[in-house]
């Protein structure tokens, strides 16, 4: 599940959750890292198992994945997007990767304080493993990372296929004259005020029409996927660049 700070957590909860970390011989570093939506994915499966293993999964009928997704997000545990990115990266660059301390990472300083760490590429240049920022688009607060997962030039076959996927909005974003690029990426989303299921780690699908400079992703949740354009970016956001470590 997605974790952010801004969102509470009752002091039962709290309780409760460092009583049965500490049971399961988990760090109380790492209990702390993970209600900062920035602790290890290992650290957050066992975790999980232990709140289970204490009873504290919601009964049914909710399929079993969103009930745990419930539960991490009433015990506040779970990742930010740059906790999921750190991870990710942390796992295809190695230890070479350096970063800042759990719920201090933002990646906002790549082009200044730590650009000798990591090279600004090109959206055309993205390449899976690969980070990719976007900044709050008016009137939003935080903005967002994800990591590539793919990068691929729309041809008419992957277009065909985009089409039979998304619908008439997206054949007519793709009848410009582009080029056109088809990205997925992957992070942590937010979950809203009240833990909505879309949040969480997910693999989304952005479209970029390199003439046009024009964005084309697509709202969680909807049936049909509900198509949203933007010259700013995806994801209701605003772009800001791709990088990769040195």
């Amino acid at each position: 599940m997605f974790r952010m700070t801004t969102h509470p957590i009752s002091a039962d909860a709290r309780r409760d959750l460092a009583a049965i970390g500490k049971r399961a011989a988990i760090e109380d570093s790492e209990v702390f890292a993970l209600t900062m939506g920035q602790g290890s994915s290992g650290g957050l499966v066992k975790l999980t198992q232990a709140l289970i293993d204490a009873g504290k999964l919601p009964s049914a009928p909710r399929e079993l994945a969103s009930r745990i997704k419930t539960m991490q997000w009433t015990y506040g545990i779970g990742m930010d997007c740059a906790g999921y990115s750190k991870e990710a990266l942390r796992a295809v660059h190695g230890a070479r990767v350096r970063f800042y301390a759990p719920g201090m990472e933002s990646f906002r300083d790549l082009d200044g304080k730590r650009s000798g760490e990591f090279a600004r590429v090109s959206i055309e240049g993205a390449r899976p493993g690969d980070l990719m920022t976007l900044d709050a688009a008016p009137g939003g607060t935080f903005g967002h990372n994800v990591v590539v997962y793919s990068n691929d030039v729309v041809d008419a076959s992957r277009r065909a296929a985009l089409v039979a996927s998304y619908g008439a909005g997206v054949a007519a974003f793709l009848a410009s004259a582009g080029p056109h690029r088809a990205l997925e990426v992957d992070s942590s989303w937010g979950a809203g005020t009240s833990g909505a299921m879309e949040g969480g780690y997910r693999r989304d699908t952005w479209l970029y029409d390199a003439g046009a400079k024009q964005w084309a992703s697509f709202s969680p949740g909807t049936t049909p996927p509900e198509l949203v354009l933007s010259k700013l970016g995806p994801a209701d956001d605003a772009f800001h660049g791709v990088y990769r470590p040195r």
